[in-house]
């Protein structure tokens, strides 16, 4: 919620179709101060936050509804490569084990980090590429908005979608790539979408 967008950053590029840009003025917190030999992998949901430690192979569960984050448990994996860590559907954790060369799935999440009933929000779009009309399928559960945006990231249109099937009418948009961003309270996801 801080800092000012600049330029083009003073480090080399190395990537030629990335978009490179700067913040400057950014505010910092620390928000784990302790308790982390080798962190190596985050992800969040809500006001849980879990970290991997390559150092001991466990998942360290955080709440951060207020900084520093207040440490609830631990999740022993016994991978000796813990790295790279993600919060999926039906909030199973996925962690990438660097030594064994596999990706893992912790699907016995235990009920203290709150991620059992982790509603699926991702949804789907068709016909994409589209000429006109854009069906958008969602988890029943779930209701929000659909905001429209184009590539440099400007609103185009905002959308309040709930229920299972809502259609979206797009022939006012140029042809082009947009992305489509579902807002819910379950979180936030975004699709691309070809328009043609």
């Amino acid at each position: 919620e801080t800092g000012t967008p600049g330029g083009t950053p003073t480090f080399v590029q190395v990537e030629g179709v990335a978009e490179y840009s700067s913040v400057s003025g950014v505010t910092w917190e620390v928000a784990v101060a302790s308790g982390l030999s080798e962190p190596s992998g985050i992800d969040i949901i809500g006001n849980t936050m879990i970290v991997s430690d390559h150092d001991n192979g466990n998942i360290l569960v955080y709440d951060i509804s207020s900084m520093p984050a207040t440490y609830i448990d631990a999740i022993s994996t016994g991978a000796t490569g813990i790295m790279g860590i993600v919060i999926g559907p039906q909030g199973n954790i996925w962690y990438v084990d660097a030594d064994e060369n596999k990706v893992m799935k912790a699907s016995a999440v235990p009920d203290f980090v709150g991620l059992n009933n982790v509603i699926d929000i991702s949804f789907t779009i068709y016909p994409n590429p589209s000429e006109g009309l854009v069906n958008v399928l969602l988890p029943s559960s779930v209701a929000g908005t659909l905001e429209v945006l184009d590539m440099a990231g400007k609103l185009v249109d905002t959308r309040v979608v709930s229920g299972r099937t809502n259609k979206l009418v797009i022939d006012n948009l140029s042809k082009g790539v947009y992305a489509l961003q579902l807002n819910s309270a379950h979180g936030q996801l975004v699709k691309k979408l070809i328009v043609k």
